[in-house]
């Protein structure tokens, strides 16, 4: 059986990628890319969900013997989520929009993309 697993680099999906292959499952890891750190005023060293983070999600998959792919919404996410959640924001307007950004375009939802992979987990 084939799983999907969301790596963000740290420790957690690192030991459930390991987990999930003591179990048996033939894992694939994947990290999503939803903004730029310049691009939100962080040093690019200095926050979650950075290129080191990637490398290192990258690094634990390869060290595991998974593939591991990036999918890069940050165009998408900075002009559904960043740009709208600013607009309403500067109009006094709070949401919660970036819970809706995997379910309105449900090609960026994992859980389709395991379908692709045939991945019966995520």
């Amino acid at each position: 059986m084939k799983a999907l697993i969301a790596m963000s680099g740290g420790v957690d999906s690192s030991v459930a990628a390991k987990l999930m292959i003591e179990e048996g499952y033939e894992c694939i890891g994947c990290t999503m890319k939803l903004f730029h750190n310049e691009d939100a005023g962080i040093p690019k060293e200095h926050s979650c969900c950075s290129l080191d983070d990637v490398q290192d999600a990258r690094m634990v998959a390869y060290s595991l013997g998974m593939p591991h792919y990036v999918f890069n919404f940050s165009e998408d996410f900075k002009e559904k989520i960043i740009e709208k959640f600013v607009c309403s924001y500067e109009a006094g307007i709070v949401g919660t929009y970036e819970v809706s950004f995997g379910r309105t375009d449900q090609s960026r939802n994992p859980r389709n993309r395991r379908e692709k992979w045939i991945c019966e987990r995520t």
